[in-house]
């Protein structure tokens, strides 16, 4: 977790929908990570996942959206056709697998390091999550970042996975507080 391991770096992370990866291993290492259909880079070889997004990036698209979004509507047109305008791009669905092949890699290592050394994040942290997003039913959050994190706050909002689209007004409040 880079953020303990650079603190004087890192003044305030603020952190939407992520969780630390050492408490995800079992997750992130299981059949269930690799074979989900809006993770399907984790585990898989380099390329493979390239290439199934990018053969129709509006398809994939679609359905990520579909499964992460909780709020009906919240991703305009507007959004949507931005969103699609970087998913056609073959650099951006790499770095989108990259992501995520991190999370099951070097992001655990990382996690793994500070734990043995006994770092835990020393600034503010502030979680922001959707509690009926898989984060939010599956994990208790801030007891889990405190487990981390010396100075934890933050709260689950009534959405999915996509919390700027879902609750844009919310999302920008708690980032103006915890910033002030």
């Amino acid at each position: 977790m880079s953020a303990s391991s650079w603190p004087d770096t890192i003044a305030a992370p603020a952190w939407r929908t992520a969780f630390p990866w050492t408490i995800r291993r079992a997750f992130t290492r299981s059949a269930c990570w690799t074979s989900r259909p809006r993770s399907p880079c984790i585990g898989r070889p380099i390329r493979n996942s390239e290439r199934t997004i990018g053969l129709d990036p509006a398809f994939y698209l679609q359905h990520h959206l579909e499964v992460q979004c909780q709020t009906p509507g919240a991703v305009t047109p507007e959004a949507l056709s931005e969103y699609l305008r970087c998913y056609c791009c073959q650099s951006t669905i790499h770095a989108i697998c990259e992501d995520y092949r991190a999370a099951a890699g070097i992001d655990l290592e990382m996690d793994e390091a500070d734990d043995q050394a006994g770092r835990k994040i020393t600034a503010p942290v502030l979680g922001l999550w959707g509690a009926a997003g898989t984060v939010g039913r599956l994990y208790d959050v801030l007891a889990t970042w405190r487990e981390k994190s010396i100075d934890v706050s933050g709260r689950a909002l009534d959405c999915g996975h996509l919390l700027p689209e879902e609750r844009p007004e919310e999302v920008l409040a708690e980032l103006r507080a915890f910033f002030r």
